[in-house]
């Protein structure tokens, strides 16, 4: 009888051994399919947007350097103005488009927008990169203030 329990406890041992070592083998398996799975599906890439953007200035306004594909980059200006007891010197102030550069930026191109109402323009046929946005206007102590949305 002793025998008999000694040798189902080795078989019992033998079979936990067998069901680990097997379960590693089935969970190594199932990882390399998903790895081979996520090698070989084509990815989506998402071009770049953003939405409602605030900005406030009252000379210059160095916008947050953001990564955009190829492509178009247009953007949608909602703007109001604030005089703060002065004159305003004009109505309408620039938006740069800046590129990213290691050693220098390189300016793309500006557009004019309205300092009280809602403007838009874009530029074309732009390499990906890191871009960003410069917005000016005569320093006569107004304050210009909005949102800007930018779509590829």
């Amino acid at each position: 009888m002793l025998v008999y329990a000694h040798n189902i406890a080795i078989l019992y041992y033998i079979m936990t051994k067998i069901g680990s070592l097997l379960m590693k083998k089935i969970r190594n398996i199932i990882l390399a399919l998903l790895l081979s799975l996520l090698i070989i599906s084509p990815t989506t890439v998402l071009a770049a947007s953003y939405s409602n953007l605030p900005f406030s200035f009252v000379v210059d306004l160095i916008g947050i350097t953001r990564y955009y594909d190829a492509g178009n980059i247009n953007v949608t200006c909602s703007s109001s103005q604030t005089t703060n007891g002065y004159v305003p010197a004009s109505t309408t102030f620039t938006i740069s488009l800046y590129k990213d550069g290691f050693l220098f930026d390189t300016l793309i191109g500006s557009i004019t927008a309205k300092r009280s109402g809602t403007s838009s323009g874009g530029w074309t046929n732009m390499a990906s990169g890191d871009y960003y946005f410069r917005f000016q206007k005569h320093n006569d102590g107004c304050t210009c203030s909005g949102t800007i949305s930018v779509t590829q």
